[in-house]
């Protein structure tokens, strides 16, 4: 695992988050209008306690985005790769990774861990590198649950 970074890496580290963004973004736009949709939507934050916007942010900035990186790009699908093709790794990590949000009960959070979990792995398989996804991953946490909360 490694913790380099090139130019090319950064820029699609500050680039996905915002991409990730704006994807779920839209797609809350297209479905809100389905009943039940917006409380989905709505009840992930609840997940955040009576906690503050700043005790939520830096919490999603350390531990929480970096370790779910390191964890689940940096040591699952590392690990699955030395022993599939990168393309399985990914698909077998990102599967666990979605499952693993699964007693929330919460198809939202679901959605977003699976694409999300798709997108770091991607990066970390295209970079060799777990400090890009660890980036992408941090700054999209931080947009979703503390900047630009959707719904």
């Amino acid at each position: 695992m490694g913790f380099r970074i090139t130019w090319e890496s950064a820029l699609v580290a500050i680039i996905s988050p915002v991409l990730l963004y704006m994807f779920f973004w839209g797609g809350y736009q297209v479905a809100r209008t389905i009943p039940g949709f917006v409380q989905t939507v709505s009840s992930v934050y609840d997940l955040r306690g009576g906690a503050s916007s700043g005790e939520i942010s830096l919490l999603l900035l350390f531990p929480i985005g970096p370790t779910e990186e390191l964890y689940w790009r940096g040591l699952v699908q590392r690990a699955l790769g030395e022993r599939s093709k990168p393309m399985q790794s990914l698909l077998v990590t990102t599967t666990l990774y979605t499952l693993i949000h699964l007693p929330t009960l919460n198809p939202s959070l679901l959605a977003v861990a699976f694409v999300g979990g798709l997108v770091w792995g991607w990066i970390y398989n295209r970079y060799g590198s777990i400090l890009p996804a660890v980036i992408s991953h941090v700054i999209f946490d931080e947009f979703i649950f503390v900047l630009f909360v959707i719904g």
